[in-house]
């Protein structure tokens, strides 16, 4: 059963029951504050499929923080962002993010137990210090927009994708980062460029399919 958010808020949402929570879907704002309080919360009762096309803004903690598995999936239909102090989106299990909104935080996008994070053309993931990170298990990403990383806080190294046990990383976007654009490490990976533009838009309907 959907659980829909269409009205403001400024209190954490947190998901506990998957019958009653899952899928998530935000169609306004969710805005908290509050040192380390995340604006939606997921605990590992179960594997969580949140959709967002409003804001989602913690000025403390995390946008979203899923102790366990999940999929995220930002601007789907329209302008949405998510922004956390700590953490745009964390998913500390195996995780999946498309995004074609705007992503924001230390660390844009943080995926605990590899996954795969797909950036689509028009969409934005911006940190201070990892734009996108995959740890533990292998990481897939593939990228059309802009994933950048700027340094802030006194902190000189900033990575935009960092991929901590091997993975791919295919780019026809934009990705920088002030130390590094892209490090691969700890497992075997591949990056490219496609030599067909095309190939990330024939992906948008299968990614979509997934989804819904």
């Amino acid at each position: 059963m959907a659980r829909l958010i269409f009205t403001p808020t400024t209190s954490p949402v947190t998901l506990s029951s998957s019958l009653l929570d899952d899928p998530l879907v935000n169609l306004s704002t969710v805005n908290v504050t509050g040192t380390g309080v995340d604006a939606i919360d997921g605990t590992t009762a179960g594997t969580w499929i949140i959709v967002n096309d409003g804001v989602i803004q913690s000025a403390g903690g995390r946008g979203i923080s899923l102790a366990g598995s999940g999929q995220v999936t930002n601007g789907l239909f329209g302008a949405a962002s998510i922004a956390g102090s700590i953490a745009g989106v964390g998913i500390y299990g195996t995780g999946s993010v498309t995004n074609w909104g705007r992503i924001s935080g230390r660390y844009g996008v943080v995926l605990g137990l590899g996954g795969s994070v797909t950036n689509g053309s028009g969409g934005s993931i911006a940190a201070s210090k990892f734009g996108v990170r995959i740890e533990h298990a292998a990481g897939t990403l593939v990228n059309a927009g802009s994933i950048t990383a700027t340094p802030a806080g006194g902190d000189p190294l900033a990575y935009a994708v960092a991929l901590i046990a091997g993975g791919t990383v295919t780019n026809t976007g934009n990705i920088a980062g002030s130390e590094n654009g892209v490090v691969i490490q700890g497992g075997r990976g591949r990056a490219r460029r496609p030599r067909r533009p095309q190939e990330y838009s024939e992906l948008i309907p299968q990614i979509r399919r997934r989804i819904f």
